[in-house]
Formats: C-alpha cells, sequence, structure tokens
C-alpha cells in the first residue's frame, strides 16, 4: 500500500510535467502561428516573382 506521502510526491510530479507538457504546447502553438505568417509572406512573394516573370514573358 502506498502512503499518502508518496502518493503526493507522485501526484505532485505528474502535475509538474503536465505544467511542463502544456507549456511546449503553447510554445508550439505560437511556432505554428509564425510558421503560417512565414508560409503566407513567401507565397505572396512568390505569386509576385510569378506576375512579374508573367509580365516579362508577354513582352
Amino acid at each position: 500500500m502506498i502512503s499518502a506521502i508518496e502518493q503526493k510526491k507522485k501526484l505532485e510530479k505528474q502535475i509538474k510535467a503536465l505544467e511542463k507538457m502544456s507549456e511546449l504546447e503553447n510554445e508550439m502553438n505560437e511556432k505554428e502561428k509564425e510558421f503560417e505568417k512565414s508560409k503566407e509572406k513567401y507565397k505572396k512573394e512568390l505569386d509576385k516573382f510569378n506576375d512579374t516573370f508573367k509580365e516579362e514573358s508577354n513582352e
């Protein structure tokens, strides 16, 4: 049988692990947002490049 003190220590470790996982999940979500913004910028620049290239090809 596990003593109350051992159970408390085990639960505290689990809580710390869950808090760390939550922090990492939040960090991951922020990085995903940054990635999506960068991806949009890239697409816009690529579209500009393609439009310029098409215009030059038509001349």
